[in-house]
């Protein structure tokens, strides 16, 4: 399988979230499915996103993933991404099974409830069924190029 995380550097709800970034990888890693972290914001490559600055990112961070730069937000386009962070999760036939937000409380991990993330390739490994599919991604409006 492979999990698509439309993100950045600059959205507040992406340093709420990014303490769980590494973790989800190392699970989806351990289930062999891989992952990438693109940036679509497109409209503000000088202010925050360029690719220097998410390399410097990544590693203050210490992604263990994928960071990379979605030239004029192509990618986010046909995914259909309109937030960061937005989720894409496939399965090994390449097949959309979960969309949306990581979890239900971007604030803070230890008060989450729903793991939709998580749940959601727990439950595409052991072949049951994934619900929610779909979740309200929450987070800033990407930037698109104009």
């Amino acid at each position: 399988g492979l999990l698509v995380n439309f993100s950045c550097n600059t959205c507040p709800w992406v340093e709420a979230w990014e303490d769980r970034y590494n973790p989800i990888s190392k699970l989806a890693e351990e289930n062999d499915i891989g992952v990438i972290m693109l940036n679509p914001n497109a409209a503000i490559r000088d202010d925050g996103e360029s690719m220097k600055d998410m390399q410097a990112r990544a590693k203050s961070s210490g992604y263990n993933f994928y960071y990379a730069l979605d030239e004029g937000a192509k990618l986010a386009e046909a995914f259909g991404a309109t937030r960061t962070p937005d989720i894409f999760l496939f399965n090994s036939s390449m097949e959309l099974v979960y969309t949306g937000a990581i979890d239900d409380n971007a604030k803070a991990a230890e008060k989450v409830e729903q793991p939709f993330l998580k749940n959601a390739i727990k439950n595409l490994v052991t072949g049951k069924k994934i619900d929610p599919q779909i979740t309200k991604a929450l987070g800033c409006t990407i930037k698109w190029p104009n």
